[in-house]
């Protein structure tokens, strides 16, 4: 009688001990999800990115120095659209066609430059405009027109070699697509360096 007293005892803190191992290991081997540090990071950058306007995405260099008197034309950004009320003519018109008024100068086989906002990337369409600064006349027609071939550089930057042939001054039609739908039109002019 002492025997099956004692075995059954045993048998019963055998299976309690299993029961409460079995309850304690179940448990502690169900985690709850954890976050890793690299998605804190990665939700982080995401919040960062800032997008800049559409005047500021493109940048116009000559020789590396950048050309601060570029006009916006149009744009479709951010679902924010925007038309100049002048033409593209009656700007560059406006602005350097008066007596003492004078575009950046560049000398002859200078490096005009497009570099762009990180934060816009690089557009998928780039195309640029050469207008010599002389109308047709009764036409109101530009002669002259030329669009520009562009090279693709290492620093992510778009450029070309001007040249002025017989002309002392151009105006530029810069329009920029991008593969999120934004597009913006530019408009800017570079005249030939004194006695050159």
């Amino acid at each position: 009688m002492k025997i099956i007293t004692f075995t059954t005892r045993f048998a019963a803190y055998l299976l309690s001990f299993g029961i409460i191992t079995m309850l304690f290991f179940g448990c502690s081997s169900q985690k709850p999800p954890v976050a890793s540090p690299s998605d804190a990071v990665s939700s982080e950058v995401e919040e960062k990115i800032t997008h800049v306007e559409a005047s500021q995405a493109v940048s116009v260099l000559i020789n590396g120095e950048k050309v601060d008197e570029v006009f916006m034309l149009q744009y479709n950004w951010y679902d924010n659209e925007f038309v100049a009320e002048d033409s593209f003519n009656k700007i560059m018109m406006d602005n350097y066609a008066p007596a003492g008024k004078r575009a950046p100068y560049a000398k002859n086989e200078s490096e005009l430059a497009f570099a762009f906002a990180s934060s816009e990337g690089i557009p998928s369409v780039i195309k640029v405009t050469q207008y010599a600064n002389t109308v047709r006349a009764n036409s109101g027609i530009p002669f002259d027109t030329v669009e520009v071939e562009l090279i693709s550089n290492e620093d992510g930057t778009f450029s070309f070699t001007l040249d002025y042939r017989r002309f002392r001054m151009y105006y530029y039609l810069l329009e920029c697509e991008w593969e999120n739908g934004n597009s913006a039109k530019y408009a800017f002019a570079v005249e030939k360096t004194k006695n050159q």
